[in-house]
């Protein structure tokens, strides 16, 4: 840590005596370049980095018009879905073959991976309403220089606020089959300096197969101050809801023994204030503060004949603040981002397990972690960047980590692009590991990953086409144990796989492509173990066309190759082969005014019968239709 405040001090005095007048160097031809604030310290141009990163914005969500946020995250390479069926069942997501608990996600920048939970921090997504999102994006491979604990595999950003330079309302719903039904209100501008912006949305599954169903609320305010110097951030969300479902592993409504249901009800509240200033012409400095709040009370029947799953039940609360103060230093050819931040975190579990007489389950634990980082940028030419970032994070209950990544990126000429990363990656073990009565283990240490890939793109004619290369070795991941019926570290396991997208654009009409393909290759030493819910092939491919002036047509098919998963509905524990995945969803929106569009879309159109578990039904097919109203200037 010494060494690293160390370098952090010679880097701030380097780069200010450095020569800052070097003007912008534009893209290559061929790359789209956008903003992009995930996997970077600030908000930076899409060709000035180096990882690889993928970006959903609000006009693709528009035009997929899915039902939830899963299905956009299908369309994403390298994301794995994990689901239990239906919309209250569990959602995670993984990256590239590593568990779903090494995904870091957040919401406008704060994450929201709670420890506490007994799936080590991974996060449900099926608590989010799409109706909020404006944006999405997905940093792949190790992002701990940049994040510190958690991000092994990479990081999701989902964004729901964009602030509008006019006074705009809007007005959407949109209601489906078996009671599905969901609205949104927004209102964002600008006042002289100050810009605004206020989003409620409530939405309601239905029960699209038996026992499955959730409903929540969503709440964001934002503000935004800017003057020439400075910029001040306010930013509150708060969301809650309640789902009910088969108890995951239990066979679901096609094999579970009781049909007694899973429910649980949850409320999150975050809040996040920013400050950023420019102190000179080559030096900003940004400050902020967030807090995060998870409360959840879950209550689970077990799964009959309870030899495996007793029936158990908890109620869990867990806090995050994180304060950072990060400076960007430079001028377009060379620039760092320097500073320091500091967690803590505190969570609480109190429960119990039926094993015919009841046993308590409770911990309370906390930790403080503190960490520095120095991430170093420069233009070598026109077209050559290269990209380097160190952070140490000292946590008050595990010995002090280091993290690293490395990354270039080079535009050969006109149509080819090639970039590189390198990068380590920790995640703490989780207050669940930990401290669980009768699992938890405190000997339990950080899980690690060292990961690298290597991406080309094409330009050609009216085609885009982009391809990756990855690999992943993760050591020390944390595991239940039968033998010693407690959670231990255990042997590494690597993944490996290849990356294809490819977007084609029709000459003279409006008329667009968009495919994807993603194969994954995991090893484990210990065969007999089975590793669940990850294909070794996805992909998809996706057709946007307009029509007419005023309408457009989107058709998405969506393809997952056999995977294992695990149930325990025979009472021992077992592993099925489920079969591959085939889906294909219709959207229609019609312009019929500036302000006024509608909306339909039938999903599962051929009704394509599968499983995303054992003994969980995917839903058939289902029609949506629904309005967006706009008022205020456009």
């Amino acid at each position: 840590m010494q060494f690293l405040l160390s370098c952090i001090v010679g880097s701030i005095i380097v780069l200010s005596t450095s020569t800052l007048y070097a003007k912008s160097q534009p893209a290559a031809a061929g790359e789209t370049e956008e903003l992009v604030v995930t996997g970077t310290y600030n908000k930076e141009s899409s060709t000035r980095l180096s990882s690889s990163i993928s970006v959903i914005d609000q006009q693709s969500i528009q035009r997929l018009n899915k039902s939830n946020l899963i299905d956009v995250l299908r369309t994403i390479p390298g994301v794995l879905v994990e689901e239990q069926g239906g919309p209250g069942g569990l959602v995670s997501v993984s990256l590239r073959g590593g568990e779903s608990n090494f995904t870091l996600v957040m919401v406008d920048g704060i994450e929201l991976n709670d420890p506490t939970n007994t799936r080590g921090g991974s996060f449900d997504f099926g608590t989010l309403n799409l109706e909020t999102v404006v944006r999405i994006e997905v940093a792949r491979g190790p992002q701990s220089a940049i994040y510190g604990s958690g991000a092994l595999s990479g990081a999701i950003n989902i964004i729901t606020t964009a602030f509008s330079a006019t006074h705009q309302q809007s007005i959407h719903s949109q209601g489906g089959e078996k009671g599905l039904w969901k609205a949104a209100l927004t209102a964002n501008g600008e006042f002289d300096n100050l810009g605004y912006n206020l989003k409620l949305s409530t939405r309601d599954s239905g029960e699209p197969i038996p026992g499955s169903q959730q409903n929540g609320d969503d709440m964001t305010v934002a503000l935004k101050y800017s003057t020439d110097q400075q910029q001040l951030r306010f930013h509150y969300r708060y969301a809650d809801g309640e789902r009910s479902s088969f108890p995951e592993e239990s066979g679901g409504p096609l094999l579970a023994a009781s049909q007694d249901l899973y429910r649980s009800d949850f409320n999150d509240k975050s809040l996040l204030l920013s400050w950023s200033f420019a102190a000179s012409q080559h030096w900003q400095s940004t400050v902020k503060a967030s807090h995060f709040e998870h409360q959840e009370s879950y209550d689970s029947p077990g799964i009959v004949p309870y030899t495996a799953i007793p029936p158990y039940g908890a109620d869990i609360e867990f806090s995050r603040k994180n304060l950072q103060w990060i400076n960007r230093l430079g001028s377009q050819q060379m620039w760092a981002n320097i500073g320091a931040d500091y967690r803590r975190e505190k969570g609480q579990s109190e429960g119990q397990v039926d094993f015919g007489f009841i046993i308590p389950t409770q911990f309370s634990l906390d930790r403080s972690s503190y960490g520095a980082f120095i991430d170093l940028n420069a233009m070598l030419t026109e077209h050559s960047l290269i990209q380097a970032s160190i952070r140490a994070d000292n946590a008050d209950s595990a010995a002090t980590q280091t993290s690293y990544k490395l990354g270039m990126r080079h535009s050969f000429n006109t149509s080819f692009v090639l970039w590189a990363n390198w990068g380590q990656a920790y995640k703490l073990p989780s207050f669940f590991a930990l401290g669980d009565s009768l699992t938890g283990n405190p000997d339990l240490v950080a899980e690690t990953a060292e990961s690298w890939d290597i991406t080309a793109q094409w330009q050609f004619s009216n085609n885009r086409l982009r391809m990756t290369y990855f690999t992943n070795h993760f050591e020390q991941l944390v595991t239940f144990d039968n033998t010693s019926f407690r959670n231990i570290n255990s042997e590494p396991i690597d993944s490996k796989g290849i990356e294809l997208q490819w977007h084609w654009q029709a000459p003279s009409t409006p008329l667009s492509l968009q495919s994807h393909i993603t194969y994954t290759d995991i090893e484990r030493q210990d065969k007999s173990i089975q590793l669940t819910n990850r294909p070794r092939w996805k992909g998809g491919l996706s057709l946007f066309w307009q029509s007419n002036e005023y309408t457009h047509i989107t058709i998405d098919y969506q393809y997952t190759g056999r995977q294992f998963s695990g149930s325990q509905h025979s009472g021992i524990g077992s592993y099925y082969e489920l079969e591959q995945i085939q889906r294909v969803d219709c959207a229609i929106n019609w312009e019929l005014t500036p302000k006024l569009s509608v909306k339909g879309a039938i999903d599962n159109i051929f009704e394509q019968n599968y499983q995303t578990s054992v003994g969980f039904p995917a839903p058939g097919r289902s029609i949506r239709l629904g309005f967006n109203l706009k008022f205020g200037r456009i």
